[in-house]
């Protein structure tokens, strides 16, 4: 009797134990999955598309404009957001797989062009353009703006840290304080956007001739775009050079955007005054009648991404997650509240809240980067919050299926600008311009490897 109720015991407890680990060993195979898919877009949807396609060997830096399906459009220039997005996407390549060294000689090609040929050795800064051949274009020579200074700083520090060029990093530290003496905000904190040559904020706004670079509807406002790209920016410029003037500037574009930006912690407001107080949709309607999107509508997007960007801001400081993650996951969680379209999948463009409890969508549109920056951030919540764990985990598997569904070009490679579900028009629109590199795409996607990497736990 006692040997026969040991054995049962024994099949007992075997059996509890295959039922207990049974959705460890589910999610593991779910994360080996849907790894192994997004390793295979990442290779052959993404990377052999625009590398080495888009490495200028002629002229130098990157090739900026293709058609829908990669032909070479005829009309070409040197966008400073778009060449120091492939140089710091080619640069994270190399660090993610430095099997790859193309890849390192790809992010210093670019490097080499903006140094040579977009810093401006008269009033420094970099050129908000320049065409083909490096040559300064007419109508953008006398602005500058923060947007572009920040994505040239992520690209330089980014391209330092993998290979170590001392150049690299004395052109990034050049262009800081640069921003230091210009742009930058001694007073109340953050840094203006609108800029004239010389860097020195441009803070007296004239209505009507809106093609004058120097009239635009945001002139004298902070904004939230530049605000969280300076975040990555200056995150990875402190990485590069742990200088404490560099760790001052990113706590306060931290606490700024944390604390001034999001009201009341669930979604990005866009502009500002010097003193950060909101700048109302009155006043900008007044600026841009009905001719510019951003007026004030919750951009959702930008939401879910900048829960990526504070919280990797967070960690480049040392500080706790603890200081952001509150707000990080209301920014989420009001995103996939109001912003997650329930039928198709994907997050929508823009929306408006008629009440607290109420948002209508005004822009039904799906931008790639908000697609593939919300899977990012979606298993980073996954990761950061166990009690949601499955809850964040299965979005992020509804998000991968969207955007293989609806973003990816399995076709002509790459891809779309927008979801096809609600844009089919899109589908022969450009592969590459100006806005469209290859750093969102590429940062989700690698991201997302580097996390399934990790153990389930």
């Amino acid at each position: 009797m006692k040997k026969s109720f040991s054995l049962f015991s024994i099949i007992f407890i075997a059996f509890i134990a295959q039922f207990c680990s049974a959705p460890q060993k589910e999610t593991g195979n779910r994360e080996l999955d849907i790894k192994n898919k997004i390793s295979n877009s990442l290779e052959n949807d993404i990377l052999k598309y625009w590398y080495p396609r888009v490495i200028d060997t002629v002229d130098g830096g990157y090739i900026s404009r293709y058609t829908y399906d990669w032909k070479e459009d005829s009309v070409q220039d040197k966008f400073l957001v778009f060449e120091t997005r492939h140089i710091w996407t080619t640069a994270q390549l190399y660090e993610f797989m430095p099997e790859r060294k193309e890849f390192l000689q790809y992010s210093k090609h670019g490097y080499e062009f903006l140094r040579d040929y977009m810093w401006d050795v008269e009033y420094g800064g970099f050129y908000i353009a320049v065409d083909k051949k490096g040559k300064p274009m007419p109508g953008l020579i006398d602005g500058k703006t923060v947007y572009g200074q920040a994505f040239s700083l992520y690209g330089l520090a980014k391209y330092f840290i993998v290979s170590g060029d001392s150049g690299a990093l004395d052109l990034a530290i050049k262009e800081f304080l640069w921003m230091e003496n210009g742009p930058h905000d001694p007073e109340y904190g953050g840094y203006f956007e609108v800029l004239a040559r010389d860097g020195k904020p441009i803070t007296e706004y004239k209505p009507g001739n809106r093609s004058d670079r120097n009239s635009q509807f945001n002139i004298g406002f902070k904004d939230f775009n530049s605000s969280i790209h300076l975040l990555e920016a200056l995150s990875t410029l402190y990485e590069a050079w742990p200088d404490p003037l560099v760790k001052e500037r990113l706590e306060e574009m931290l606490v700024i955007v944390r604390d001034k930006m999001i009201v009341p912690g669930d979604y990005l407001l866009q502009y500002f005054y010097p003193d950060l107080q909101r700048v109302s949709g009155e006043v900008l309607k007044n600026r841009t009648g009905n001719e510019h999107w951003l007026g004030e509508p919750i951009t959702f997007g930008h939401d879910i991404e900048t829960a990526f960007l504070l919280l990797e801001a967070a960690e480049s400081l040392g500080w706790e997650e603890s200081t952001v993650m509150p707000v990080c996951e209301r920014l989420v969680e009001h995103t996939i509240k109001f912003g997650w379209d329930h039928a198709n999948g994907g997050i929508f463009d823009d929306g408006s809240h008629v009440t607290p409890d109420s948002v209508i969508i005004i822009r039904n549109s799906k931008s790639w980067w908000a697609e593939v920056e919300s899977l990012n951030t979606l298993l980073l919540m996954s990761k950061k919050v166990p009690e949601k764990k499955d809850e964040y985990f299965n979005l992020f598997l509804k998000q991968w299926e969207y955007i293989d569904t609806y973003v990816i070009d399995h076709t002509h490679g790459e891809v779309f600008s927008h979801g096809t579900d609600t844009r089919p028009d899109t589908k022969l629109q450009p592969k590459a311009h100006g806005w469209k590199a290859s750093y969102h795409t590429v940062r989700a996607l690698v991201n997302c490897l580097k996390m399934l990497e990790e153990s389930p736990e």
